[in-house]
């Protein structure tokens, strides 16, 4: 299996980089002005003659669910998933902690769409803040049965959106190495180093992972000026 980004345990080969951004018909993505491309958050949901909505490019069916020998090989594979399907998700919350190879830990992770449910502002007369989610009811579990002994994943819902057009849109394929912050960490406190340097020299510290936009290197820059980098 290939490396992910942000997994320590699976790397990604050139043409799963490739992920998403190779869908039939995608739009073309744009280049801003640090040279980052960016592209349209996913494809579009249409409505068709019957006023029936139509998710264009449709995010695949997870297949149903072997059995892993540890919670880190059994979410490395739903993230090498999501990533070639276009979609990416977040940690809702985890549960149930037990004895599980003389480890103590959770023994079931609950996962949602990074596109998932979002809390509508009760302030009054403040302007709504833009916002990716749009209320996606897929959700996966990945948990250790105590009659099985073994990690497997449970999938509910499906997807209610068309694939993302470029991993980078999914904060869980932009994480950061530890090599990764080490450089910024060093190339943020020399004088007279641009961004742009900065990036190219983070890219290089660990080509695998470098779904990094200009605003996550921004924010590493001014944590690690402040000297709370981790």
């Amino acid at each position: 299996m290939s490396l992910i980004p942000g997994s320590d345990h699976v790397r990604l080969n050139s043409q799963s980089q490739q992920g998403a951004s190779g869908v039939a018909g995608a739009a073309t993505p744009s280049v801003t002005n640090e040279g980052i491309a960016t592209a349209p958050e996913s494809a579009p949901v249409l409505d068709d003659d019957d006023g029936d909505r139509a998710i264009v490019n449709p995010i695949p069916v997870l297949p149903g669910s072997p059995e892993f020998e540890s919670f880190d090989e059994a979410k490395d594979y739903v993230f090498a998933f999501l990533y070639n399907a276009g979609a990416g998700m977040v940690t809702r919350y985890r549960a149930n902690k037990r004895l599980i190879d003389g480890i103590y830990q959770p023994s079931m992770i609950h996962f949602k769409c990074d596109r998932g449910h979002q809390r509508r502002s009760e302030g009054h007369g403040l302007r709504d803040k833009p916002s990716k989610k749009i209320g996606c009811p897929w959700s996966i579990t990945i948990k250790c049965p105590k009659r099985l002994g073994r990690w497997i994943y449970e999938v509910k819902g499906s997807h209610s959106h068309g694939r993302s057009l470029d991993p980078s849109t999914h904060q869980c394929f932009r994480k950061r190495t530890p090599q990764q912050l080490e450089v910024i960490r060093m190339l943020a406190l020399r004088p007279g180093c641009r961004p742009r340097e900065i990036l190219d020299a983070t890219i290089r510290a660990d080509p695998d992972h470098s779904h990094l936009r200009m605003r996550d290197l921004y924010n590493e820059i001014a944590k690690a000026r402040r000297g709370d980098i981790s």
